[in-house]
């Protein structure tokens, strides 16, 4: 398994960190931007919230999690969350959102 930062708005001092296959680690920062493409056509609720009334999409780690196990976790090893809103952490690589 192989760890990131999950990077949301340029804000360093909370980020998550996510733990993914190796087999998929190379192109997380491709998979990242991939998962931005798809998040309009999400039809799971996990991927919209309500906001002053209107309805809004969700870019979120536990959603990015959730798909990447779906898409592309096949095997036995699948992607988690290991700690939230913790500071960034310069041994991972980052994933930016």
């Amino acid at each position: 398994m192989e760890f990131f930062n999950i990077v949301f708005d340029g804000d360093f001092d909370d980020v998550d960190i996510i733990a993914v296959p190796n087999e998929i680690a190379l192109k997380m920062e491709q998979l990242g931007q991939e998962f931005l493409y798809w998040l309009p056509s999400a039809k799971e609720e996990d991927y919209w919230t309500i906001i002053n009334g209107k309805t809004c999409l969700v870019a979120e780690t536990t959603g990015f999690i959730n798909w990447l196990n779906v898409f592309y976790c096949k095997g036995v090893e699948k992607a988690y969350v290991e700690e939230t809103h913790k500071k960034y952490n310069p041994l991972y690589r980052i994933i930016d959102f």
